[in-house]
């Protein structure tokens, strides 16, 4: 349940302890403990909640170089977006003042260290046509396999990463920038792409726009793209898609993906539960299979 998060008070439970989080909070610290009061006295058997958990592939292995500490991987949600990244748990303490590296982009850090971990290790479901097949947790299984540790320095721009039996650290350059924001494509390859994954990727930089203040809000915004609010927030949406279904928009062929209407994945964004998600995903794709 959603209500027995951290997340929701501005902080972020990490082995054990509590930290300040990289976003406001949405109810008061006494209400939380209040409403967990509550469900504790009210507790029924369930599943456990997808979302007490903050699952990513360098989940315990990523370190911040310049502090010396874990690199804590977690997420927030602020309205329709959700953020997912890795923030160096002693920048938390110190309020994120004294360290250079602070908080990345899960998902850029993490496509980084893959791309480079190929280059290391020649390892078959390490190629992406076995990757794209593999759930999330066979992921993680894959690299805590081959990947024994991983650190990050945004003073010096270098990610370090040590594999399993293999004492030696491998250096890659790798700048602050590129972890914090995303590149644009040309527009005559954009305009190649299939509809819903120009869309995908218009989210994903409407997002980091939003992230990095360089544009103060979506009203803003519906001046300088030329679109309503309401096409915005429907863009932003595909940004809470469950990572499964963001990868298939991106590596399913052209012909497969422009067959599916933009309208039938809006009954997928609009369900919060990533495996309920990945359920209708999976029907559109039987639907519309050649």
């Amino acid at each position: 349940m959603a209500i027995k998060n951290w997340l929701y008070t501005g902080k972020i439970f990490y082995r054990g302890e509590i930290y300040p989080g990289l976003h406001e909070p949405i109810i008061s610290e006494e209400t939380f403990r209040q409403a967990n009061e509550i469900l504790n006295g009210n507790r029924r058997e369930r599943g456990v909640s997808k979302n007490t958990k903050s699952v990513g592939l360098l989940g315990g292995l990523l370190r911040c170089k310049d502090c010396g500490v874990a690199m804590c991987h977690t997420y927030a949600r602020k309205g329709n977006r959700k953020y997912l990244y890795y923030v160096c748990l002693d920048a938390m303490k110190r309020n994120r003042k004294d360290c250079p590296t602070r908080s990345v982009s899960a998902g850029r850090i993490e496509e980084a260290a893959l791309g480079f971990l190929r280059q290391l290790r020649r390892e078959p479901a390490l190629s992406e046509k076995m990757w794209a097949g593999l759930t999330l947790l066979e992921k993680i299984e894959r690299v805590k396999s081959l990947l024994k540790e991983a650190d990050y320095s945004a003073k010096s721009g270098i990610l370090g990463l040590v594999l399993q039996n293999d004492p030696q650290r491998h250096e890659f350059p790798l700048n602050i920038k590129d972890l914090k924001h995303v590149r644009g494509a040309k527009k005559e390859d954009v305009k190649k792409e299939p509809k819903l994954r120009q869309n995908l990727a218009l989210a994903h930089q409407i997002e980091e726009l939003l992230d990095s203040g360089k544009v103060n809000n979506i009203k803003q915004l519906t001046g300088h793209l030329n679109m309503s609010h309401a096409r915005i927030n429907q863009l932003l949406a595909m940004t809470l898609l469950a990572s499964p279904i963001q990868e298939d928009i991106l590596l399913l062929t052209n012909e497969r993906l422009s067959a599916i209407p933009e309208y039938k994945l809006r009954e997928i964004t609009s369900e919060v539960d990533w495996q309920a998600q990945r359920n209708l995903w999976n029907k559109l794709l039987q639907t519309y299979s050649s």
